[in-house]
């Protein structure tokens, strides 16, 4: 799913990337895997920023931050 929101960010189709970004962080919420969470922080944070939202993005990238793990990149991330 994270891919799909790379595509419609990419493309600047940011009411649907921000659509995808949100079913992303429900999916990570019901599941509560930390790199799942930190990849849609960042899909939130990109697509709020870009969309003008400036304060709810840096929540969502100060979250996303925080969740960073070292050991495994979020550039790392396979099929999520």
């Amino acid at each position: 799913m994270y891919r799909v929101w790379v595509v419609r960010h990419v493309r600047a189709e940011l009411r649907s990337a921000l659509e995808v970004a949100e079913q992303l962080w429900q999916r990570a919420e019901s599941s509560q895997d930390p790199v799942l969470l930190q990849l849609a922080h960042h899909a939130l944070g990109e697509t709020l920023f870009h969309r003008g939202r400036l304060q709810l993005a840096r929540e969502h990238h100060v979250v996303a931050l925080s969740l960073d793990d070292p050991k495994q990149p979020m550039w790392a991330v396979r099929d999520r």
